[in-house]
């Protein structure tokens, strides 16, 4: 059976006037033969001197051939029938076919037109991004040169010193915040973005969140007001994801809101999740672009103008990581010039039984003293210095070879290993290690740089307990280290 036709695509009329014919001819024909037997009859039934003086037998063959001949007139003109209706069937068949072929050549264009306009906005899409981040990068870069700069020219200007030790310091934040969001999207495209989920307070999250964007909160002039039930608000989360987001979102309320406004952090605790939301006094969101807000590369043209930097991956990172938590965001706006509002959810679970860490027998007293394995001394030396000045007793190793004497000579209580050695592989230094050391080895914590995914049940058989990105963030580390030592704790 043909497929339905759409009225007035091609090839939807029909051969009227053959099957007008076809139905006469196949209606008539009996017709026809019903007037031949009558008329036989009416002959048979006329006198001789009406008709012909013929015998009784001429009158019956006369008779037969009148019928013999009505009968071959009726089965010629059947099988005319039959015949052309098969033709008109064929043809009829033959223009469903060419009907068919056209339409769907008019889609297959019309889709064909489709994907190359895709194509091409997919195109320009890639030379905005590429070009956006080559704007990114340049202008930290830049920045970062120029302070330097100045440093090497400086004499005792303390207050131009502590400027541009700002600026390189708060560029280069940018600079790993924009890396990590790079990798994150293609990790999780990928699927292998893994989440370190903890229980943590969430007024204590927003707090460090807060701490951790207040550079460029600074920068903008902006001031964060918390409205913050007094109640017990615990979520499993990952802390240092979790904080991205929320660094995330004050960046761009930052980004898009004039100096001098506030930005208003709210959380309250509902029956089985925790409702918490970022709102802004700035530029909004057109309704024209909510549907696609939390897009790739999508910024609107208000945005645009407003400010010419932003990747436009932010937002859909932020909804990527929410989702992966098992909780939702959703953005609100009454248009350009109202501000926006974002709101997350996520499941609520009950408080942790122990909430501190004291007089736990498995958490040091003193600061852990640590021992840091990495070769890219100038990263070393900024590490060991930021660590000092929290503390820490640090010392650094080169190489494999120099961790294992480090090892030998004191034992650390904590080590920073980073798994790309110059002489060997960050977790087969880790096996040795932990096959080695008869008592129970120290606690490892990865240190990487690269994008490539890392095999996570390998950094697990190696007795690795963490990974952390370069550059490594203080309170990241801060936050690391106290998880290990309250697990190390809780095993006792």
């Amino acid at each position: 059976m043909a497929p339905p036709h759409i009225p007035g695509e091609p090839g939807s009329e029909r051969l009227a006037p053959a099957g007008r014919t076809s139905r006469f001819l196949k209606w008539s024909a009996p017709v026809l033969g019903a007037l031949l037997v009558l008329i036989l009859g009416f002959v048979l039934m006329m006198s001789i001197a009406e008709v012909f003086v013929l015998s009784q037998l001429s009158k019956i063959a006369l008779l037969l051939g009148i019928m013999v001949l009505s009968v071959s007139l009726m089965i010629w003109i059947q099988a005319r029938v039959h015949l052309a209706e098969n033709r008109q069937e064929a043809t009829e068949e033959s223009l469903h076919l060419l009907s068919d072929a056209l339409i769907q050549a008019r889609r297959d264009l019309a889709q064909h037109r489709e994907s190359e306009q895709a194509l091409r906005d997919a195109d320009r899409s890639k030379d905005e991004f590429l070009a956006t981040l080559c704007h990114e990068l340049r202008n930290p870069l830049a920045a970062i040169d120029h302070a330097g700069e100045l440093l090497l020219d400086l004499d005792d200007d303390q207050e131009q010193r502590e400027w541009a030790v700002r600026i390189i310091r708060n560029q280069t934040r940018q600079l790993a915040l924009l890396i990590e969001d790079l990798l994150d999207l293609s990790r999780i495209s990928k699927g292998t973005l893994t989440l370190s989920l903890h229980p943590a307070s969430l007024p204590q999250l927003l707090q460090s969140a807060v701490d951790a964007a207040r550079s460029f909160l600074e920068d903008a002039k902006q001031t964060v007001v918390f409205q913050l039930s007094d109640e017990p608000m615990w979520v499993e989360i990952d802390p240092a994801r979790m904080q991205q987001v929320l660094i995330n979102l004050l960046s761009n309320a930052c980004r898009y809101s004039d100096p001098g406004k506030s930005i208003t952090i709210a959380a309250t605790p509902r029956l089985s999740e925790v409702v918490l939301s970022v709102r802004d006094q700035g530029i909004g969101i057109d309704s024209t672009l909510m549907p696609r807000i939390f897009g790739m590369f999508v910024r609107g043209e208000a945005a645009r103008n407003r400010s010419p930097s932003g990747l436009g991956i932010g937002l859909r990172l932020v909804k990527l990581i929410i989702t992966r938590h098992g909780g939702t965001i959703v953005a609100r706006s009454q248009g350009i010039g109202h501000g926006s509002e974002f709101e997350i959810r996520l499941p609520r679970i009950a408080p942790p039984a122990h909430l501190s860490t004291q007089n736990h027998p498995g958490i040091p007293a003193e600061l852990p003293q640590l021992l840091i394995v990495d070769d890219n001394r100038p990263m070393v030396e900024a590490l060991r210095l930021l660590l000092q000045r929290e503390g820490h007793e640090v010392r650094v190793a080169r190489s494999g070879r120099d961790a294992l004497q480090a090892i030998g000579l004191q034992r650390p209580d904590v080590i920073l290993l980073d798994l790309e050695l110059p002489d060997t592989d960050g977790i087969e230094l880790a096996q040795v290690l932990r096959s080695s050391d008869h008592s129970t080895p120290p606690p490892i914590i990865a240190l990487t740089g690269s994008g490539r995914p890392t095999d996570l049940d390998a950094l697990q058989q190696a007795g690795i307990l963490a990974l952390l990105q370069k550059p490594v963030r203080i309170q990241e580390l801060r936050e690391t280290l106290d998880r290990i030592f309250r697990e190390r704790a809780g095993t006792h």
